[in-house]
């Protein structure tokens, strides 16, 4: 018999805080979030944490075939589809996991098989730390009280600058896993023969922030053997204009993805600058368009502020004047987009208090989206 974790280590499982009402979405155990579930190490590897499978490759047939396909048998003709969910790259494993083990029963309970593709990076915590260390303070009221707001926030980004070798890596790590072996060139030919045994298959992606470069790659690789995807959808996409053209804005040009199923959902550039990573007093896209990608004041597709009709070519906070035909383009084709399929605009965006539960709301930060159940419900219907 296959060797599975065993009930010791399970019952040692943490409760997730989260309390459903809904029995069908009572969230999974551990074991249950890593059989849906795709983690990708260094270099774009995928990473085997399991004792009865050896290799990368059985790994990605019991994930996709069997399990999927063995769900998809079960589940009919009209009710057969698939969402691969790749979350932000800055999230340790555990917490993927912790997430996957409350999100998944809800995507299941409504029809909709998840899989999820899980960085090992999370170097949220590293990067706060490195940057307080680098100021010689701590994060929290005091370093506010210390500096004014925008001095301090420079000074953070030139240091990001300096040491954006995290981010770089993650990036790079994207890109690898497209490549023969890597872990998205081997979920995309599985995905490939899945959709010839399934030919009603509907796949639809949705990413979270670095997950947007998770899904251009994937994206081109089944553009390019011919495996359609139905829906993209990406919350506050933390990759620049020319990946997104590159990737994303031609597969709908071509008419790939459907150009009523492209869809945005983006923090509000007041939200942005209300948000914070460790002691810098922006959000996490601020910090990587001024300080960690190769050319500070990159523009990122997921900043609100190229969409603004009354910025210019003279704003110097986001972009340099040489991006502004890039910018123009950008917000010119996302105005274009047909609404999404509840008629809502196909980029919305947030700056209202988000509900994380029945009883509670929360304010709207970047790391937010996949809390938000209002957000998470638009992208199940």
């Amino acid at each position: 018999r296959a060797r599975r974790i065993g009930a010791t280590l399970v019952s040692g499982d943490p409760r997730p805080r989260a309390a459903p009402v809904a029995a069908a979405a009572q969230p999974w155990s551990t074991e249950g979030a890593y059989e849906h579930a795709l983690v990708a190490g260094n270099n774009g590897a995928i990473r085997i944490g399991r004792p009865d499978i050896g290799r990368a490759a059985d790994l990605v047939d019991h994930l996709v075939l069997d399990n999927i396909g063995a769900w998809l048998k079960g589940a009919g003709a009209a009710t057969q589809k698939l969402v691969i969910y790749a979350h932000g790259g800055l999230n340790s494993e555990d917490d993927s996991i912790q997430r996957i083990r409350v999100m998944g029963p809800y995507f299941k309970a409504n029809g909709v098989y998840p899989l999820f593709y899980t960085w090992r990076t999370g170097i949220t915590d590293t990067l706060s730390s490195s940057l307080e260390d680098a100021l010689g303070l701590s994060s929290g009221p005091s370093i506010a009280a210390g500096f004014a707001s925008d001095a301090r926030d420079r000074l953070i980004e030139a240091i990001a600058h300096n040491s954006k070798w995290s981010w770089t890596e993650m990036k790079a790590n994207a890109a690898q896993a497209a490549q023969s072996g890597g872990a998205l060139a081997m979920l995309a030919a599985a995905l490939a023969r899945l959709q010839r045994d399934y030919p009603a298959l509907e796949i639809h992606l949705v990413g979270h922030s670095a997950g947007s470069f998770v899904h251009g790659h994937l994206l081109s690789l089944c553009h390019a053997t011919a495996v359609p995807i139905a829906s993209v959808t990406l919350y506050a996409p933390a990759c620049p204009l020319d990946f997104t053209a590159r990737h994303f804005q031609s597969r709908v040009d071509d008419g790939f993805i459907g150009a009523d199923r492209f869809w945005l959902h983006l923090l509000s550039d007041v939200t942005e600058r209300g948000d914070a990573i460790g002691p810098y007093g922006k959000s996490l896209l601020y910090l990587v368009s001024r300080g960690f990608e190769d050319l500070r004041k990159t523009p990122l597709a997921g900043l609100q502020r190229l969409l603004n009709r009354n910025a210019n070519q003279h704003d110097d906070d986001l972009w340099k004047p040489a991006d502004w035909p890039q910018v123009k383009a950008w917000r010119t084709w996302v105005a274009a987009l047909p609404p999404q399929a509840d008629g809502a605009v196909a980029c919305e965006v947030i700056s209202d208090r988000i509900r994380v539960s029945a009883t509670r709301t929360g304010a709207p930060t970047h790391g937010g989206f996949d809390t938000d159940i209002r957000i998470l419900s638009r992208t199940i219907n």
